[in-house]
């Protein structure tokens, strides 16, 4: 006597995920406009960095500061994407910037890609305008000391702006 099982087995069946085409699409746009998003994001990052780099300036990652830990992305990730990616610049540090300005006023646009930074250090710079700076909602500590700088108003809506250097500047009114 044959068996009469059949060559299937039911034990491991897998049961298939079915989608529309029109979820389909609807997922693969929320992951598009995801990852463009982000993309984004590294991309205004770098170029932050080449112009802190440019002036002859220090930026410092996250997982640097001695209060972070280690590095958690990956090492062949990090290689094959960059670190840009994985971590957010924390400190920029950015002192007597204007030698490799040439003299002229810095503009301090370039540190709005960098939303996350939380120290900034722009003793010495040749700067005046300081509005770019309002966009750093997490700005913790910034260093205004020896600079051109007079007004104070764009910072109004830093909340977390705990530590605040104006010595040595020509500002007269620190009132919101």
């Amino acid at each position: 006597m044959k068996s009469q099982t059949s060559g299937k087995r039911t034990c491991c069946r897998f049961v298939p995920i079915r989608f529309s085409l029109r979820a389909a699409l609807i997922l693969l746009t929320i992951i598009g406009v995801f990852a463009g998003w982000f993309t984004n994001r590294v991309h205004q990052q770098k170029k932050a960095i080449a112009w802190i780099e440019s002036l002859g300036g220090d930026a410092i990652y996250r997982y640097q500061s001695p209060s972070a830990g280690k590095q958690t992305a990956p090492t062949w990730a990090v290689r094959l994407f960059g670190i840009d990616y994985f971590a957010t610049i924390e400190t920029v540090n950015l002192k007597a910037a204007h030698y490799r300005s040439g003299g002229e006023e810095v503009d301090l646009s370039p540190l709005r890609g960098l939303p996350c930074l939380r120290k900034l250090c722009l003793t010495g710079t040749r700067i005046k305008d300081i509005t770019p700076l309002s966009s750093l909602r997490n700005l913790t500590d910034l260093n205004l000391g020896i600079t051109n700088v007079s007004n104070v108003m764009p910072l109004k809506h830093l909340s977390k702006l705990a530590n605040l250097d104006l010595s040595k500047t020509d500002v007269e009114d620190l009132t919101p």
